[in-house]
C-alpha cells in the first residue's frame, strides 16, 4: 500500500468524512440526507439541527475565504460562528445543505492547487497553518456531526 503525502492524506480525508465512508461511521451527506426540513427546523433542547449546520457552514466558508486569499474576512464575530436562527422557513433547510456541497466542491478545488508547501504557510492573524486549519475543518465537522445525528434521533 502506497502512503499518502500530507496533502494527499488532507483531501482523501476532506472527501471521506464528507462523502465516502469514514472510519468513525457515516458521513456528513449520509446522516444529512436523512433530516427532514422539519426535524431540521424544530427546537431539540435549545438547538436547531439547521443553526448547527449553519455553523458547520460557518467554519467552512472561513476556510474557503482563506484559501481564497481574503485575509481580513475573520469568524470572530459570534454571529458569523453561530448563525442565529431567523424563523427561516422549511425551505432554508435544502438551501444550506445546498451551500454546504458548494462550500465542498469549491474547498476541494482550492486544496488541489496548493502544494506542499502553501499547506505548511500560517493563516492570516493565526499561529497554526493551513494544513492544522484543514485537519480541524474536519474534526469540526465530525463533532457537529455527532450532534446533529442526536437531535435528528430526538426530534
Amino acid at each position: 500500500m502506497a502512503l499518502y503525502t500530507p496533502k494527499e492524506q488532507l483531501l482523501s480525508d476532506f472527501e471521506n468524512v464528507f462523502s465516502g465512508e469514514p472510519w468513525y461511521g457515516e458521513s456528513v451527506l449520509t446522516i444529512l440526507e436523512r433530516v427532514s426540513a422539519d426535524q431540521a427546523m424544530k427546537p431539540v433542547g435549545g438547538k436547531r439541527i439547521y443553526t448547527v449546520l449553519l455553523h458547520i457552514l460557518a467554519w467552512r466558508t472561513y476556510l474557503l475565504r482563506q484559501l481564497q486569499g481574503e485575509t481580513e474576512y475573520d469568524i470572530v464575530d459570534p454571529a458569523v460562528d453561530w448563525p442565529v436562527y431567523q424563523n427561516e422557513g422549511a425551505a432554508a433547510w435544502p438551501r444550506a445543505v445546498a451551500s454546504l456541497k458548494e462550500n465542498q466542491q469549491q474547498v476541494l478545488a482550492l486544496l488541489r492547487d496548493l502544494s506542499e508547501a502553501q499547506l505548511m504557510d500560517a493563516v492570516p492573524r493565526r499561529k497554526f497553518s493551513f494544513a492544522f486549519l484543514i485537519n480541524g475543518v474536519i474534526q469540526h465537522d465530525v463533532y457537529h456531526l455527532g450532534q446533529i445525528a442526536l437531535l435528528q434521533k430526538l426530534a
